[in-house]
């Protein structure tokens, strides 16, 4: 994970590219934003509701390996 820069985040990520889970509903909710622009390529998330702090960029490999443990339930509460 890398500090959001200004620069990456306006010229990496598309403002067309962000996408967010269908739960939030059409208000946003209090969801995260995901933006993908390139197979394999770095991966930004940023907040949907304070979308100017900032994005977080996450290297694919480890954007996947915290998909497949959400998934299979490594961070559910007990």
């Amino acid at each position: 994970m890398q500090a959001p820069d200004p620069n990456l985040m306006t010229s990496y990520f598309p403002q067309h590219g962000w996408t967010a889970a269908h739960r939030c509903g059409p208000n946003g909710g209090n969801c995260v934003e995901v933006n993908h622009p390139v197979a394999g390529g770095p991966v930004g998330v940023r907040d949907s509701k304070n979308i100017e702090d900032g994005v977080l960029v996450f290297d694919a490999a480890r954007w996947r390996s915290f998909l497949t443990r959400t998934r299979t339930g490594a961070f559910d509460l007990p």
